[in-house]
C-alpha cells in the first residue's frame, strides 16, 4: 500500500457496506487513465498523498474492518445501488481533493459525505472522476453509491492536499459575430471576464485559404482587442486560426497542407500582418487531422519559419488531438501553449473530443516531451440534445447553457434535464469545477472555457464561470 506524507498504517479503517456482500473479482481500470492517474500528481513535492488504496492492495490489516468480516481486502463492489464505501481516521486529517477510479461506466448517481453532512453528488463516475471539495478537515469520508447500470466494479479511491498556490490561465473562447464593427455581440456580457487571463477569438473571419490569406477584416479585430482589453487591461487576446474547406473541393486538410507546406511564406506574413496591425497577442492553429493525412513535418517547419517571423512575447498556440501529439525539439520550444479538448463521454475511437480521449493526448505529449505547464484543457460551456426515436431530428442540436430556461433548477450537482423527450445533457456546475480542479492537479497552464457567451451572467451563483473560480481559488 503506497502512503506518503501521513503514515496512516495504524490509523486508517476501511469499510464498505452492501446490500449484498457478493465480490466480483478486480478489474484493472483503463490502461491510458490509470497512466495519467499515476502521473497525475509526480513530480509535484508539495502535494500531499494523504491516502490512496487500490484493487492490488491485498493482505492483513487489524486497522481494516470490513462487513462481510473478511480481511482480505477487494475493492470492487457488486450492487444496484445502496452500496458505500467509508474511509476513517483516529484523527483528523486535511485534503481538498478526492480521486475515485471505476473500471468501464456503471454508477449512475453517487454522494460523498464528510462526516455525516452530504458535500457533493453527481450522475455517474466513470473511469475516472476527479472531485475537489475545498479544504476540509475531518475524520471520515464515505462514498455512497446511490444507483448503477448492474453491476460495477471501483478499482481506486485516493485523498490528496493540493496547494492552491500558483499562477492559472483561465481563457475564454469568443465566437465573433462577422458583421459587427468589433466583431463582438451584442448580446455579451461581459461581468465574467474580468476575471479571466486569456480571450481566444475565433468564427468565421478567421479562416484561412490554401493560398495562405486569412479573411479576417483588421480593423475589427483591432476594434475588438481594443474593447477588451479596455475591460480588462491585463487580458491577452489571441486569435484561433482554422483552415476552411474551399469550393474547389480541398478538404481543411489538404488547405493547411498548402497553407503551412508549399505557401508558407504568404501565410506566414498573413498572421504576422493580423497581430501587427490588429494589436492581438498571439496566433493559435488547429492542427487535428490523422498524419497520414497531413504532414507533422510540414506543421514543425511551419512553426518554426512563423516563430522566426514572430519573437517573444507573442505567443504561438497549437490545438492537439491523439493522432497528432507528436512534435519534434524545435516546434516543442517554438510552442507556447497545447491545447487539448475534454468535450464529451466515450473513448477516442467513438469520440476523439472526449475526456478519455484528452487523458491520451496527455500521456502522449507526456511522453514526447512536452512539459504539463504548456498544457491547457478545453472544456465545453454548452449542451446536446439527445433525442430519442420519435423526435430524432433533434438529436446532437447544441445549445447554449444561458439559453436553456431550466438551467437554474440544476442546482449544483446535475448534468442534465429531460424537456418534451429530450435528455438536455452538458457539464453543469460541479462538473465543470471538477474538469478545472483535474487540470490544475495535474499541472497543466490553465483551461479554455467554449465559449463566452454560453454561460449566464456572472452574478448568478450557478455561473459556470464561478465554478472554475472555485476549482482554484482556494489558495490554501
Amino acid at each position: 500500500m503506497r502512503r506518503r506524507g501521513i503514515d496512516l498504517s495504524r490509523a486508517a479503517r476501511y469499510n464498505i457496506g452492501m446490500k449484498s456482500h457478493r465480490f466480483l473479482p478486480k478489474i484493472a481500470a483503463a490502461a491510458v487513465l490509470c497512466a495519467v492517474l499515476c502521473s497525475l500528481f509526480a513530480g509535484c513535492s508539495d502535494i500531499r498523498d494523504i491516502y490512496t488504496i487500490d484493487s492490488t492492495d491485498y493482505g492483513l490489516y487489524a486497522n481494516y474492518h470490513y462487513s462481510d468480516g473478511s480481511n482480505k481486502m477487494n475493492f470492487s463492489l457488486r450492487g444496484e445501488g445502496g452500496e458505500w464505501v467509508e474511509v476513517s481516521w483516529d484523527t483528523p486529517v486535511t485534503f481538498n481533493t478526492l480521486l475515485i477510479e471505476e473500471s468501464g461506466s456503471y454508477v449512475t448517481e453517487f454522494e460523498i459525505y464528510i462526516g455525516n453532512s452530504l458535500v457533493y453528488s453527481q450522475d455517474e463516475i466513470g473511469d475516472l472522476r476527479l472531485v475537489y471539495l475545498g479544504t476540509v478537515n475531518t475524520t471520515s469520508i464515505r462514498i455512497s453509491v446511490k444507483s448503477s447500470d448492474g453491476a460495477y466494479n471501483l478499482t481506486r479511491l485516493g485523498v490528496y492536499y493540493v496547494p492552491r498556490n500558483r499562477d492559472f490561465a483561465i481563457t475564454d473562447m469568443y465566437y465573433v459575430d462577422p458583421d459587427s464593427d468589433d466583431y463582438l455581440n451584442d448580446g455579451s456580457d461581459f461581468s465574467a471576464l474580468a476575471m479571466s487571463t486569456d480571450v481566444i477569438l475565433t468564427g468565421e473571419p478567421f479562416a484561412y485559404g490554401a493560398d495562405g490569406s486569412i479573411s479576417a477584416d483588421v480593423s475589427k479585430l483591432a476594434a475588438a482587442v481594443a474593447a477588451l482589453k479596455r475591460i480588462n487591461p491585463g487580458i491577452s487576446v489571441h486569435v484561433l486560426l482554422y483552415a476552411k474547406p474551399e469550393t474547389d473541393g480541398l478538404s481543411a486538410a489538404e488547405v493547411r497542407e498548402n497553407a503551412m507546406g508549399d505557401n508558407r511564406v504568404a501565410f506566414g506574413k498573413s498572421v504576422v500582418e493580423l497581430l501587427s496591425l490588429s494589436g492581438a497577442d498571439g496566433a493559435i492553429f488547429d492542427f487535428v487531422e490523422n498524419p497520414s493525412v497531413f504532414s507533422h513535418g510540414v506543421f514543425n517547419d511551419f512553426i518554426e519559419f512563423v516563430r522566426g517571423l514572430i519573437p517573444s512575447p507573442r505567443q504561438l498556440g497549437v490545438y492537439v488531438s491523439h493522432d497528432n501529439a507528436t512534435f519534434d525539439d524545435a516546434s516543442k520550444s517554438y510552442i507556447d501553449d497545447f491545447y487539448v479538448v475534454a468535450f464529451g463521454m466515450g473513448d477516442y475511437s467513438t469520440n476523439p473530443a472526449s475526456f478519455a480521449s484528452a487523458c491520451q493526448v496527455l500521456e502522449k505529449l507526456s511522453d514526447n516531451g512536452v512539459p504539463k505547464a504548456k498544457v491547457q484543457l478545453t472544456i465545453p460551456l454548452f449542451g446536446k440534445a439527445l433525442g430519442t426515436e420519435e423526435n430524432s431530428a433533434e438529436r446532437e442540436t447544441v445549445y447554449r447553457y444561458r439559453d436553456n430556461d431550466r438551467w437554474l433548477e440544476l442546482g449544483y450537482y446535475d448534468n442534465s434535464l429531460t424537456e418534451n423527450g429530450l435528455t438536455l445533457s452538458f457539464n453543469g456546475y460541479t462538473m465543470i469545477k471538477d474538469k478545472t480542479a483535474f487540470a490544475y492537479g495535474y499541472g497543466m497552464s490553465g483551461v479554455v472555457l467554449v465559449d463566452y457567451d454560453s454561460d449566464v451572467s456572472y452574478s448568478e451563483a450557478l455561473s459556470l464561470h464561478r465554478a472554475v473560480h472555485a476549482a482554484i481559488d482556494n489558495r490554501n
